[in-house]
C-alpha cells in the first residue's frame, strides 16, 4: 500500500534561500521506493515536505536519509521537524502532463467507526475531481486511526482557489464522518521531484 509522509520544517526566514539551496542539492534518485517529493511554502518560515513511497517499508528504510538531509539544514532551523505519516487510502489522478506548482494539505479527525462508509463516499467523489482545471493529483492518507490528510497538488495557486467550490460540496458531503474542524495548511511548490 502507498505511504505518505509530510515533514514540517520551521526555518529562520532569512536563510530561505539556503535552506531551498540545500534541499536542491538533495540526490533524492537513491532513496529506494521514493516515488514523488515535494517542498511546498505555507509561510514565510515554513517548509512542508511531503514524499510519497511505494510502501511503509521503503519509507521506513529510508528514514535514515531524511534525517541525513534535514540535518543540512538543521542550522537553519528553529524547532524541530514535525513528520505526519501514514497509509495512502485512496487517491485520483488528474492531468498528469502538467507541472505542479501548488499545493494544499487538509487535516481532519472523523468517526473511525464510519471508515469503510467514508471510502464509499469517496468512491463517488471522482467525476467532481474531474471537473477541477488544474488539479494534478489528490491523496488521501489515514495518519491516525480518527484522522487524515487531504493532499492535493495543482498546477498553480489560482486553479487551487478555483476548486474551492468543488472541494466545498466534497466536504459537506462528509458531515456525517467528520468530528473536528479542518485544518488546511497550503502554499507554492518550490521544489519538486517525480521519481516513477
Amino acid at each position: 500500500m502507498p505511504h505518505a509522509r509530510i515533514t514540517r520544517i520551521m526555518f529562520d526566514p532569512s536563510k530561505y534561500d539556503a535552506v531551498l539551496a540545500v534541499a536542491k542539492s538533495i540526490d533524492f534518485s537513491g532513496w529506494p521506493g521514493l516515488k514523488l517529493l515535494a517542498f511546498s511554502r505555507h509561510a514565510e518560515d515554513r517548509l512542508v515536505a511531503t514524499a510519497g513511497y511505494e510502501d511503509k517499508a521503503a519509507a521506513d528504510a529510508n528514514t535514515e536519509n531524511a534525517k541525513a538531509s534535514l540535518g543540512k539544514i538543521a542550522d537553519f532551523m528553529t524547532e524541530e521537524p514535525l513528520v505526519r505519516e501514514g497509509e495512502v487510502i485512496w487517491g485520483f489522478d488528474g492531468d498528469q502532463s502538467m507541472t505542479p506548482g501548488y499545493m494544499r494539505h487538509v487535516f481532519v479527525d472523523f468517526d473511525s467507526s464510519k471508515y469503510d462508509a467514508l471510502m464509499s463516499y469517496f468512491d463517488t467523489t471522482t467525476e467532481r475531481f474531474r471537473g477541477v482545471p488544474g488539479l494534478i493529483r489528490v491523496r488521501l492518507g489515514r495518519i491516525l486511526e480518527n484522522r487524515m490528510v487531504s493532499i492535493a497538488v495543482y498546477d498553480n495557486k489560482a486553479s487551487s482557489d478555483a476548486g474551492q467550490e468543488n472541494l466545498r460540496a466534497i466536504m459537506s458531503g462528509m458531515t456525517e464522518f467528520v468530528t473536528g474542524d479542518y485544518n488546511i495548511r497550503e502554499g507554492a511548490i518550490v521544489l519538486h521531484h517525480d521519481l516513477r
